[in-house]
């Protein structure tokens, strides 16, 4: 009797197995198409067996069916990892060619007007000038190209900055969908530890959505991770902790310190830092390199190609002096660090300074300063003592850079000199004093009228001649003939060498591309090389992205290998559980008869 009982337990664990196995088939088929499934797979054991003797060789049993082992997810760790390694790689030089593109099309190399046109008209309004110095018409046209070239650079250079500063906004929102991410992963932990606590079920389809979690997070940010027993899951980025067993460590983001002055303002970049320590997240000490596998995640591509600041010609180092200074070192220790490698800030200084080599080269040819500084006698205060004042020994002195007497003047009435072409919003190149001029020889001071350069100063930016503090000399707007075209003396005479030395201007070296480096380039070329190296660091940045996603694609095809489900295999495996199924009732059918026939015949 009690073998006729076994049967019947064979018989129950043959429907029990056969329906888990329909059920499993089921939801693979439903799910087939959902973001993120992986296959799942019944795996069945022996229960028990029965010991009804002993033989001279073994035990003599009877088994009572099987059993659901497990029903697991099939899935492949390792493809997993490197699928988001990968993805997080791809999306770091996406965002620095997303950037170079948007810096391209702003400066109409791709599509739409070039600047290099706005170059081409003002050297051509120059040729013309150089022609006929004394024609007004040449004069006037140059006073309209010089200011067509400006305001064409400052839409240009606003445009950079604008766009530097929106992405901000994409900076938030990356930090924000890293932060929702973190939440929903340490929401799961608690669901599947639920789930999982009484180690009878596993929680596969909340690990699914987990896995799906951690995709996306892995294109954002690089990250690491680690299961721990019940089920939870340990996340770390940059060395810090993401996600623990409860515990949830959040990005944010401020304003940084402006790197000029950060005692008393701020920039207008957002910096990423940690709420629990308020430390920064990326420390960019360090550069993102392919050798050490530090060059992945969207969000830290997208803070290195947009910068920690605007930049202009002052944060691009010129020819090292010799010896180096300190100051000269510290310029070029951030260049290398800081502006090279950022896409936007690199555009920003390379275009300011091609503007203000312009600018400042056509101004020095129609008011040179005089080769040598003079001596003026100052007071107390270090100010200038201006006539009226007496200038009695003892005075000090202190050097002042002054126009050159032989500077070429305006054809007006007056002769009038000291009107350059490009004048800073709020600043006049040269100011007219009376001073005292100290003989160096003999000490003494005789009262002269000059015109005293203005010099920038780095810690003020509205003296400098950066694109957006210059404009057209007004006086030369409301009369051409203020040009200073004319040689000094008062003859009305056209300078014809001033006129020459503005065409050689464009025909001479005007400085290298890179502090680095040793060739030296026209106004032309420089932006010729400028905007040549910028279309090939976005050449470089798409093929690696290119390439990265391609090899994110082919890990994914071989994670859907393991873990993407064929409809044809679960349709056969549902047609094989229902064959099962019926075999196993139809076993128990005979059994029951079975059993039936031995009871009635008692």
């Amino acid at each position: 009797m009690s073998g006729s009982m076994t049967g019947i337990y064979v018989g129950v664990s043959g429907l029990q197995t056969s329906q888990n196995g329909l059920n499993t088939t089921a939801h693979n088929i439903a799910n087939a198409d959902t973001k993120g499934y992986s296959r799942q797979q019944v795996l069945l054991k022996d229960t028990y067996y029965q010991t009804i003797g002993v033989s001279t060789t073994s035990k003599m049993q009877v088994g009572y069916g099987d059993a659901v082992d497990r029903l697991r997810q099939l899935r492949n760790e390792f493809l997993d990892t490197a699928y988001r390694k990968e993805t997080g790689r791809q999306g770091f030089y996406e965002a620095q060619y997303s950037a170079v593109s948007e810096v391209e099309d702003i400066f109409g190399e791709t599509e739409g007007v070039p600047f290099k046109s706005s170059i081409d008209t003002l050297w051509t309004s120059i040729s013309e000038l150089q022609k006929q110095s004394d024609n007004k018409v040449a004069r006037d046209t140059l006073v309209a190209s010089a200011d067509s070239f400006i305001k064409r650079a400052q839409i240009i250079s606003g445009q950079l900055k604008d766009y530097q500063t929106s992405l901000n906004t994409e900076v938030k929102s990356s930090v924000d969908k890293i932060n929702s991410y973190v939440d929903q992963i340490n929401d799961l932990n608690k669901q599947i530890q639920k789930v999982e606590c009484a180690g009878v079920e596993r929680a596969n389809d909340l690990r699914d959505s987990r896995n799906l979690l951690l995709d996306k997070l892995g294109k954002l940010t690089d990250i690491s991770y680690k299961e721990i027993s019940g089920g939870s899951l340990y996340v770390f980025t940059e060395g810090h902790l993401l996600v623990g067993d409860g515990d949830v460590n959040h990005m944010k983001v401020e304003l940084m310190s402006n790197s000029s002055s950060p005692a008393t303002s701020t920039s207008s970049m957002y910096n990423v830092k940690w709420e629990d320590t308020n430390t920064e997240v990326y420390n960019f000490d360090n550069l993102p390199s392919s050798e050490k596998g530090t060059d992945v995640g969207y969000l830290k591509g997208l803070l290195l190609a947009r910068g920690d600041d605007t930049a202009n010609y002052t944060d691009i180092p010129g020819e090292a002096p010799n010896p180096m200074t300190t100051d000269y070192q510290d310029k070029l220790d951030r260049y290398n660090k800081v502006i090279s490698n950022s896409t936007i800030m690199l555009a920003e200084g390379q275009f300011d300074k091609l503007i203000n080599g312009i600018v400042t080269a056509i101004n020095n040819v129609l008011c040179p300063v005089q080769s040598t500084e003079v001596d003026v006698a100052v007071d107390a205060s270090n100010q200038p003592i201006v006539p009226p004042a007496t200038a009695t020994a003892p005075y000090t002195t202190k050097k002042y850079k002054i126009l050159s007497e032989d500077a070429p003047v305006g054809s007006d009435d007056n002769n009038t000199p000291g009107n350059v072409l490009f004048e800073r919003k709020n600043q006049d190149s040269f100011q007219k004093m009376d001073l005292y001029v100290v003989d160096s020889g003999t000490g003494t001071a005789t009262k002269k009228t000059c015109y005293v350069y203005q010099e920038p100063d780095e810690t003020d930016p509205y003296s400098l001649y950066t694109t957006d503090q210059l404009e057209v000399n007004q006086n030369l707007q409301k009369n051409s003939n203020l040009m200073p075209l004319s040689k000094a003396g008062g003859t009305g005479d056209i300078d014809v060498k001033t006129a020459e030395e503005l065409i050689n201007v464009w025909r001479k070296d005007f400085s290298t591309l890179d502090p680095n480096s040793l060739t030296k380039y026209t106004f032309y070329g420089y932006y010729t090389g400028f905007v040549g190296e910028l279309a090939n660091a976005g050449e470089v940045y798409k093929t690696v992205s290119n390439t990265q996603d391609q090899l994110a694609n082919d890990i994914e095809s071989q994670r859907q290998a393991v873990a993407g489900v064929s409809t044809d295999e679960e349709l056969t495996n549902l047609i094989k559980y229902q064959h099962a199924y019926n075999a196993a009732s139809r076993y128990i059918n005979v059994v029951s008869q079975m059993l039936e026939d031995i009871v009635t015949k008692l």
